[in-house]
């Protein structure tokens, strides 16, 4: 993609997976600006950013493609990097929400498939050097193994654990909805963004978030790429009633050396549909500072980040 022909605006592309798979992305923003892919929830599509990429600040200051959601550790980075190439990405800050964060840490491989939280592991696990300036974890938890350990609410374990009845699957959908909603803030949900996310998650087999939750990820590229200085930032909120925020937080801390973190009091897993303007200026600040660094180290000729 040129960015002297496409100053700004909206780009849709249809990409290709290592292994055929077709992802769905689309590109809004400016491409001379830092890089940033938003990597949407379990059962979920890119659609449920469509209303939050509207956001001026976020026009004119960031490049966001969003990719949608075979389910290997290496698949799932080999989507993320079809997704890079395709709109010529230069180390894009990553911003996943909920459980899509994991895979792309396992990345030498990223694909198009479910999880997002998850992915980052799947990218850093894959891709060497790492193909990304830093991580946004948005409301999200960085590995399927800490999900299952204390990141994930006993609420949403049930949700999931009823899924894989189809005569469930009616009121699995109407929970699932519910629990992302929930907040100590009390905000109206308009009933068109209700049937939206019901609408895809039942559109989704049963089998997809099973066989993804039950990939095979090695987190240790992942955390040897933060305890060698990739930047860090966490916004989740204390109303979450799908991600238990601290748990995730310990995780990180535990290995990042360079973390940042914001709890937003009363919001809950919806961070950036309730606080569009506080999660996005958050982003742009991130990415600012992620892409001045990229300079400086493009500049004098350094590979930042290598895990060789």
């Amino acid at each position: 993609m040129s960015s002297k022909l496409r100053p700004s605006g909206s780009l849709k592309k249809q990409l290709h997976s290592s292994d055929g798979c077709i992802i769905y992305a689309e590109a809004t923003g400016n491409p001379l600006s830092p890089h940033v892919v938003l990597l949407h929830g379990m059962t979920l599509s890119g659609a449920v950013f469509d209303e939050f990429c509207q956001q001026q600040v976020l026009l004119h200051e960031l490049y966001i493609p969003i990719t949608p959601e075979a389910h290997t550790s290496k698949l799932y980075a080999d989507d993320f990097i079809a997704v890079v190439h395709g709109f010529d990405l230069k180390r894009p800050v990553s911003v996943g929400w909920r459980v899509f964060l994991l895979s792309i840490l396992n990345a030498a491989h990223i694909h198009s498939r479910s999880i997002r939280g998850l992915v980052l592991c799947d990218i850093l696990e894959h891709v060497h050097p790492p193909p990304i300036s830093g991580i946004v974890y948005l409301a999200a938890t960085p590995t399927i193994a800490q999900f299952f350990a204390g990141s994930a609410t006993p609420r949403l374990l049930s949700i999931i654990s009823a899924s894989s009845d189809p005569e469930q699957r009616p009121s699995v959908l109407r929970d699932f909805v519910d629990v992302c909603f929930v907040s100590d803030r009390g905000t109206a949900v308009p009933y068109t963004m209700r049937c939206t996310i019901a609408g895809m998650g039942a559109l989704q087999p049963p089998e997809v978030p099973h066989s993804a939750f039950g990939r095979a990820q090695d987190p240790a590229r992942r955390w040897a790429a933060v305890e060698a200085c990739l930047p860090v930032r966490m916004l989740y909120g204390t109303g979450d009633a799908v991600m238990v925020g601290p748990e995730a937080e310990r995780e990180v801390r535990r290995h990042a050396t360079d973390v940042e973190v914001t709890v937003l009091e009363g919001f809950g897993h919806m961070v950036w549909w309730e606080a569009p303007a506080e999660i996005a200026n958050a982003m742009v600040a991130f990415s600012r500072k992620m892409w001045r660094v990229l300079a400086r180290a493009l500049e004098f000729g350094v590979i930042i980040y290598s895990l060789a």
